[in-house]
């Protein structure tokens, strides 16, 4: 089980696929770890980053209404084996 904690792209460099690039590659260094089950937390409000989330196969699987200093709620995403 692998937990991605934080990711990000620069303002300046969004609306250029490189989030689901970056992701994408993230993921395969992962499956060749052999670490196929993959967990993170998103912003509810972040619905950009969830889209990204949602097409690279994570599923939501829960929601908290806080998470650590974060005042906003978040969902709880896996990418199942």
């Amino acid at each position: 089980i692998a937990w991605i904690s934080q990711i990000g792209v620069r303002h300046s460099w969004r609306g250029k696929n490189l989030a689901p690039a970056l992701m994408m590659r993230v993921m395969e260094t992962l499956a060749r770890e052999r670490l196929d089950v993959v967990l993170l937390h998103v912003n509810v409000n972040n619905s950009s980053a969830i889209r990204v989330y949602l097409k690279l196969g994570f599923e939501i699987v829960g929601r908290r209404a806080r998470y650590a200093a974060q005042a906003a709620p978040t969902v709880s995403e896996v990418k199942p084996e």
